[in-house]
């Protein structure tokens, strides 16, 4: 919807959220380099990574720094509040020359809550000219086999092109073929934009099928159903050739 786009990533954002102090007891481990060392007691006092609450621990961090300081960067706390998914930020512009305003408010009022905004990356280089080459992010970071580009939650955008590609990675198929290992695959088509919605709700209607002929989780599929999954399985690859325009 906007001429511009800019993307950035927040340096290590659960490392630098301090729990609190009656927490720290919940968040015990035991470590030693060696079998030959006795074991240690740590206490983690920051937010941990794969716990359940982290992803609220740090969105309500974000938010609550956004409400201190919307008086003195307006423009970035409208930005760290509604346009940041957890550390990623993605927001945009139809002018040059808001976003250097917007970069310069928002590395302030960040560094305000301990967070380092880094792996800057712009639909336009000029967007960039402010941003130290330290803290830009490569024009590619990743690498699939036919495509490059970086990756924005979870999804792969090529800035100079302007285009999200879908990489779809699907390794395993076996010759028992399972409604646990079919909605498996499925849920591994990661699809933030909804864009291949009618793609993933074909496969979830052919699963609406198992439940209707009432199919266990690890019963093998009847030969007239393995046959339609092994056809929609065959053209799950076809989405890598997908370029969509942003």
């Amino acid at each position: 919807m906007h001429r511009y786009v800019m993307t950035a990533d927040i340096s290590k954002i659960y490392r630098q959220i301090q729990v609190h102090p009656e927490d720290y007891n919940l968040q015990r481990i035991l470590w030693r380099r060696s079998s030959d060392e006795p074991l240690r007691q740590y206490q983690l006092v920051t937010v941990t990574y794969g716990t359940a609450s982290a992803l609220f621990l740090a969105t309500r961090c974000l938010n609550q720094l956004a409400s201190e300081e919307a008086s003195s960067y307006p423009l970035a706390a409208e930005v760290v509040s509604r346009h940041m998914y957890v550390d990623d930020l993605v927001t945009e512009s139809n002018n040059l020359s808001e976003p250097r305003n917007l970069q310069e408010e928002l590395t302030h009022i960040l560094e305000n809550g301990g967070f380092t905004l880094h792996k800057w990356c712009a639909d336009h280089p000029d967007l960039l000219k402010c941003i130290p080459e330290l803290l830009r992010e490569s024009e590619v970071s990743c690498h699939f086999k036919n495509y490059e580009g970086i990756k924005i939650l979870g999804q792969v955008r090529h800035p100079s092109k302007g285009t999200f590609k879908y990489v779809i990675n699907i390794k395993y198929f076996r010759e028992l073929v399972t409604k646990g290992l079919m909605l498996s695959i499925i849920l591994s088509i990661f699809d933030t934009t909804g864009l291949l919605g009618p793609v993933i709700v074909r496969c979830k209607m052919f699963i609406q099928q198992l439940w209707l002929r009432q199919i266990s989780w690890d019963q093998e599929l009847p030969h007239d159903l393995q046959e339609t999954w092994k056809e929609l399985y065959r053209q799950l690859p076809a989405l890598n050739n997908t370029s969509i325009p942003t």
